[in-house]
């Protein structure tokens, strides 16, 4: 085509005026817009980064360490690379020149951290805390039982986690709160001069118990401020208005109603959090349905009731008759809602306190529900936006359920009960409330409101770390493998950045006066342990483990972290009479119980071992359950030889059935109750290798088994302890 000739159309004349002013297109005249550059941690989990600086959302969500390759918007990633291999050739030069200590401490900091630009920006501005090693051997010459270096520097530089203890003989001795039987215990302690020095553990140590089981045993049976004395009425002048009938038709009074709900709500509430308290009070006496519902009271009620049996011995047989209305109600309406859910994690936990069998059920019941209500769980799970049309009640109410079952769902997790996840809430976490609104309510003492929302608050930011490691460290492909080093170190280090940040309030110094501190500082520590605890089940030729091993070693911190295990439940035993009906703290009890049983090279495991099983006593009489618990963890004991046989049966014997109080209770849930089937896993080492041998049915056939063979060979007592030599079933 010749388009030479081709005629155009003619164009129109231009009109008269000041022409428009046209807007540009969105490319003319401007340089191609630079797409925003991701923080370096969402490069790494390949996941969406909104770029926002100094913190993008999506570690803000995480709580993680947010740093970017560049320093700014408009510097370019070659800059960022060239600015980055600088960086990393200063410090090289500065390990060069620099002593061997402080170049030391510089690469222990370059392996806990990812960013090296701080770490060099600390070496410039001379702010790297070195201690001398003269300085260190006086100071861990100042410190009572400081097993290793890692633990003296974590002292020092994680006060909040790893506080200065002193669980001397001498120091336990002076507490003057002290329960009289602990103090007992303490006595057969071995003096400071058995037992000082940064390495105070002994190479080896007889596994004989040393003190009498009949000793003991009788100091166990001795009255206990706990339990024996004057109970603390607590009852809020709200409750004294309560009318149960209208909830439920278990046959008790609004007084006994009353102090179980209140007890529930002083001990166990802080930490779980599965409800508002204050809306569901409000409307439990007002008779309202929206934050209460019969079988929220009921399934409540049922685990309560165990608690209160402490005070009150005929609340074990109530706590079945609760127990079996919740399922009743459960059965004719399981609609999802959040007062559902928030029910099924309550008799979840009644289930749980009662050994049933039934809880592995109930709890996937409330997992799946959780699903449904998009709480957690899914990929589109709820968030703030989603939330904002409904009232200002409701979304209080929804965000505490929320937060609370997937608190409870990952620390079962802990106990393989249930699988972690990596879709937690995005409904933002309740804090301690301050509207006026609930004013009228601020008369509910025991609740503690600010405190125990700001406890409640913790945990779940602890929550969602955790969901993280359990991700890994609880894998459900079947391999038997740890993790890499690499992933514990580098989540321990976020574990202590967390923990460094919190307030004065949640320091263990305020455990003092409100357990739940110590609540979440149990649940800190033994998930610390959980994230090493794959590098250090590999046991040596004489069966036992070295915990005391090169600085920074997984075996290091692992011990650590026991050694503040150990402080907590003295200060438990010594400051909270809610150590003898609170079921969330044994987790305490039972991961020393576990380390001491397998390392009895620690001159003060028979104190710890008594104290676990004087405590654990004391919970039986509320809680049906630790019948199994204590039973598996005599077994662990016999296997690793702490214990004999004969010493073992009698401590059941003695200690558990013989007592008055333990004794009515069981005789209230005779007959209502199905043989002990629980399915958590507490031998927490060989749960890492073959969970099926790990759980308490397994452990309990084996003391059963052992209880047996007493019987038939009727070991006189008079015969020397065998237990040094006695092994079962091979793992």
């Amino acid at each position: 085509m010749d388009y030479g000739h081709v005629q155009g159309r003619a164009l129109a004349p231009r009109p008269l005026g000041t022409p428009p002013l046209l807007d540009p297109r969105p490319d003319e005249n401007k340089k191609r817009k630079r797409a925003a550059i991701a923080c370096k941690p969402c490069r790494e989990r390949k996941s969406a980064c909104n770029s926002v600086r100094p913190v993008c959302a999506a570690c803000e969500a995480r709580q993680t360490e947010c740093y970017y390759l560049t320093k700014d918007e408009s510097e370019t990633r070659l800059q960022a690379l060239r600015r980055e291999n600088k960086t990393l050739n200063e410090l090289i030069d500065h390990l060069r020149t620099m002593p061997d200590d402080e170049a030391h401490a510089v690469l222990q900091l370059l392996r806990n951290s990812a960013n090296p630009q701080s770490i060099l920006k600390n070496i410039r501005d001379g702010n790297l805390s070195l201690v001398q090693p003269s300085q260190r051997e006086t100071a861990l010459a100042a410190l009572p039982l400081v097993h290793s270096e890692t633990e003296f520097k974590l002292m020092v530089d994680h006060a909040t986690a790893y506080p200065a203890l002193d669980l001397t003989r001498s120091a336990i001795l002076a507490k003057t709160t002290l329960l009289e039987s602990t103090r007992t215990l303490a006595y057969h302690m071995p003096s400071e001069s058995a037992a000082s020095g940064i390495f105070a553990a002994s190479p080896s140590a007889p596994r004989e118990l040393g003190a009498t089981p009949q000793d003991i045993l009788r100091a166990q049976s001795e009255p206990n401020i706990e339990t024996d004395g004057a109970f603390p009425q607590s009852i809020d002048p709200l409750l004294d208005d309560l009318r149960i009938e209208y909830w439920t038709t278990v046959d008790v009074t609004d007084e006994f109603a009353a102090c179980a709900i209140s007890m529930y709500l002083e001990n166990d509430h802080p930490t779980l959090g599965l409800f508002d308290a204050r809306l569901f009070v409000k409307d439990l006496i007002e008779r309202k349905h929206e934050c209460c519902s019969s079988f929220l009271v009921t399934s409540l009620l049922a685990f309560a009731s165990q608690g209160y049996t402490s005070k009150d011995v005929d609340a074990a047989s109530k706590s079945l008759e609760f127990e079996r209305e919740a399922e009743m109600l459960w059965r004719a309406d399981k609609e999802d809602s959040i007062l559902t859910i928030a029910g099924l994690s309550l008799l979840f936990l009644s289930h749980g306190g009662h050994g049933s069998g039934r809880e592995f059920e109930i709890l996937h019941e409330a997992s799946d529900m959780a699903k449904r209500l998009k709480l957690f769980g899914v990929k589109n799970v709820l968030d703030d936006e989603q939330i904002s049309s409904l009232s200002p009640v409701a979304q209080r109410a929804l965000s505490h359920t929320t937060w609370g079952v997937f608190n409870l769902h990952i620390l079962q997790a802990q106990f393989y009960l249930t699988l972690s996840t990596e879709y937690e809430p995005k409904i933002s976490i309740p804090q301690a409330s301050v509207d006026s609104n609930t004013e009228d309510f601020a008369n509910l003492k025991m609740l503690r409101s600010h405190d125990a929302g700001r406890v409640f608050y913790h945990l779940c930011k602890l929550s969602v770390y955790a969901s993280g490691i359990f991700l890994v460290v609880r894998d459900t492909t079947g391999s038997k493998t740890p993790p890499p080093l690499a992933f514990a170190m580098q989540q321990y280090s976020q574990l202590l950045a967390f923990v460094d940040k919190l307030p004065a309030e949640m320091r263990r110094s305020a455990g003092a006066d409100y357990a739940p501190v110590l609540d979440f500082h149990i649940t800190f520590h033994t998930l610390v342990t959980d994230l090493f605890r794959p590098f250090i089940t590999r046991e040596r030729d004489d069966g036992f483990r070295d915990f005391y091993q090169k600085q920074n070693s997984p075996e290091a911190i692992f011990a650590s972290s026991v050694h503040q295990l150990k402080g907590i439940i003295v200060e438990y035993t010594s400051q909270h009479s809610a150590a003898a009906h609170h079921f969330y703290w044994q987790t305490a009890l039972l991961y020393v119980f576990n380390t001491i049983v397998k390392d009895q090279s620690d001159p003060q495991w028979r104190f710890y071992f008594w104290l676990c099983m004087h405590c654990y006593s004391k919970l039986f009489i509320c809680f049906a359950a630790i019948e199994g618990f204590a039973q598996s963890l005599l077994a662990i004991a016999v296997r690793y030889g702490a214990i004999s046989r004969k010493d073992a049966t009698r401590v059941m014997q003695e200690g558990f059935y013989k007592d008055g109080k333990a004794k009515r209770a069981r005789s209230q849930r005779e007959g209502q109750q199905q043989t002990q089937c629980s399915t958590y896993k507490l031998d927490l080492d060989l749960a890492v290798r073959d969970r099926d041998a790990a759980d308490v049915s397994a452990l309990i056939a084996r003391f059963e088994d052992m209880d047996m063979f007493e019987e038939f060979t009727r070991i006189d007592e008079s015969e020397s302890s065998e237990g040094g030599n006695e092994s079962y079933a091979d793992e």
